[in-house]
């Protein structure tokens, strides 16, 4: 079980139903939140599920870790996401846009930062991959880990 950390509590309130308690945040958890609010703000959200079978990719990576193994490294199937996942923005761009309020402006970007959320002691965080366009699989990989 992790350990949560500590917070001072500033205020106690109530709301319409019930006591309410807030935090300040700081540090990484404060960037962190202004960045996903940015995101709901200015970014498409979308959720797309499916299924897919990766039997041949699942073959493809054991044999890579065969080789891997031998550096003392090991390659999970993110790295195979993350490009599949720049291989369906480059076909659908306005996926990988933001929205400029103030010009009212749709701006596509011609290059792919890939958020990976991971949980940490200190709760979720969201590490972001620049340019993962420009690197290779284990580029990402070692960047992942």
């Amino acid at each position: 079980m992790s350990k949560q950390p500590k917070v001072k509590i500033t205020k106690r309130e109530y709301d319409l139903y019930g006591y309410i308690e807030k935090i300040p945040l700081k540090g990484v958890r404060k960037v962190i939140a202004k960045h996903m609010l940015d995101a709901v703000k200015y970014a498409p959200q979308a959720t797309v599920m499916d299924e897919a079978d990766i039997t041949d990719l699942y073959a493809l990576r054991k044999k890579a870790n065969n080789v891997l193994i031998k550096k003392g490294k090991k390659r999970t199937l993110l790295p195979y996401v993350v490009k599949a996942m720049i291989a369906a923005l480059k076909k659908h761009p306005t996926m990988n846009a933001n929205f400029d309020d103030k010009e009212q402006t749709l701006i596509i970007k011609k290059y792919y930062n890939i958020g990976i959320a991971v949980e940490t002691e200190a709760g979720l965080i969201v590490p972001v991959i620049k340019i993962a366009q420009k690197k290779d699989l284990q580029q990402l990989a070692d960047e992942i880990v």
